[in-house]
């Protein structure tokens, strides 16, 4: 048996399919009612032998008609949410209310009228302005009556919702929030296999997106406050973050066009898993209607998409302008010119250090202890910090997250590459 769903039970939520069935049955079985009463009481009057008890005997009847009718309409409306695996809640109670039961007395109260001016024009009787001015009248007090009993039976269920989310909340204080064992990695396991290069690749990007979404976590997990708008805005920030580490981690696997391809139906299909999640769980329903949330969120994620397909092509642009550079390297090498050694020493010992299995702070330090400084162009173009760990860490966090990018894509280009042995003086000692 599913766990009954604790979100607040709203009209909008309501299956009218759950309800359509049960109300044609209750309507034609009053309407029966209506039929046989009726003859019951014109007997009764007849019986009597006073024309004039005919009125009164009408319209007490019909009180009592419509107020088993607007009990089977309440009891039908509460059913649904049961049905649905809610429960109801209070503003569902005063909903029925409003959309239900008020405007069928309404609709009672003058239905009742129209069918006695038929009865006193059938049998040729003078109409009673006063008996129905009475019936009005009663009808108000018949409201007034079922107003009290509905708005009663809400407060009720507004303590009684208090006292559940009391106990609720001091058990919670005895669990971790849900989901703290998970990284919520979109993607089970590694897509490469291990001679596969980008297999090493995908397993550091997961690391260090991991690691991004653990301290994204540490930030806040707690239900937003504000007005909600406010709270929009701050919910579609925090699910961008999160489409953005494992956006960031896949593109690190780009190496081609066919790869390209791929990446973009899976942002497509990522972003649109997070829609259907939050329709699914409502999320924050409570505070923002799910519609108003969907509208932005989707908003906000077809921007983060087309971003990302965007970084997808600049960094496999990027590798390709490398890969040129490279090849032009190896093609003036043949020829007969001499090899640029600096660059082979370069790229040997950044694949060592890649080899040996350290990642992040450890890999950026393992190249400074090998006297290792970074790019000369990122220096003296972009004034990046001589040392690794220095760039690694920077103390401007979009900085720190330009150099770790480029490290890393640094590290990825050398790993791909093969270097030819040279002797060389330049190569620093352990």
């Amino acid at each position: 048996m599913s766990e009954q769903d604790d979100r607040p039970f709203r009209w909008e939520d309501l299956d009218q399919r759950l309800i359509k069935p049960e109300l044609q049955i209750l309507t034609g079985r009053m309407q029966k009612r209506v039929v046989d009463g009726e003859r019951d009481v014109a007997l009764e009057s007849l019986r009597s032998g006073n024309a004039g008890s005919y009125v009164p005997l009408f319209f007490d009847f019909h009180e009592q008609l419509a107020d088993e009718w607007a009990q089977g309409l309440y009891t039908l409306y509460c059913d649904a949410p049961n049905q649905q695996n809610r429960s109801v809640a209070p503003a569902f109670i005063r909903a029925v209310w409003d959309r239900v039961i008020f405007p069928f007395i309404g609709v009672r109260t003058t239905t009742v009228l129209a069918e006695l001016s038929r009865q006193v024009a059938r049998t040729r009787q003078v109409r009673n302005a006063v008996a129905e001015g009475e019936w009005v009248r009663r009808m108000r007090r018949f409201a007034t009556r079922w107003r009290d009993k509905l708005e009663a039976e809400a407060v009720t269920s507004e303590y009684s919702a208090s006292q559940e989310n009391a106990q609720r909340a001091a058990a919670d204080l005895l669990h971790l929030p849900a989901g703290l064992a998970s990284s919520s990695d979109p993607i089970e396991g590694n897509p490469f296999s291990v001679g596969d290069p980008r297999h090493r690749v995908w397993h550091e990007a997961t690391r260090a997106a991991e690691e991004q979404w653990c301290r994204l976590i540490a930030e806040s997990e707690s239900t937003p406050a504000g007005p909600p708008n406010a709270v929009t805005s701050c919910v579609c920030e925090r699910i961008a973050k999160r489409f953005d580490i494992w956006a960031e981690r896949n593109v690190h696997v780009v190496w081609g066009d066919q790869d390209l391809r791929v990446y973009d139906q899976w942002l497509v299909q990522y972003a649109e898993a997070w829609l259907r999640d939050f329709n699914a769980r409502k999320l924050w329903s409570d505070i923002v209607p799910t519609t108003d949330l969907l509208v932005q969120l989707r908003l906000v994620l077809t921007k983060r998409v087309g971003w990302w397909k965007a970084e997808a092509r600049r960094y496999l642009a990027e590798q390709k302008a490398d890969s040129a550079k490279e090849d032009a390297a190896r093609s003036k090498q043949k020829r007969g010119r001499p090899l640029d050694k600096m660059a082979a020493t370069r790229r040997r010992i950044i694949q060592a250090v890649a080899a040996s299995g350290v990642k992040g702070e450890g890999y950026c330090a393992a190249l400074d202890k090998k006297g290792l400084s970074t790019s000369i162009r990122w220096q003296k173009n972009e004034d990046c910090p001589k040392n690794y760990l220095s760039a690694y860490n920077h103390a401007d966090r979009n900085l720190r997250k330009k150099w770790r990018d480029r490290i890393a894509k640094e590290k990825n280009l050398a790993t791909r590459q093969k270097t030819p042995h040279i002797n060389s003086a330049l190569s620093p000692s352990e």
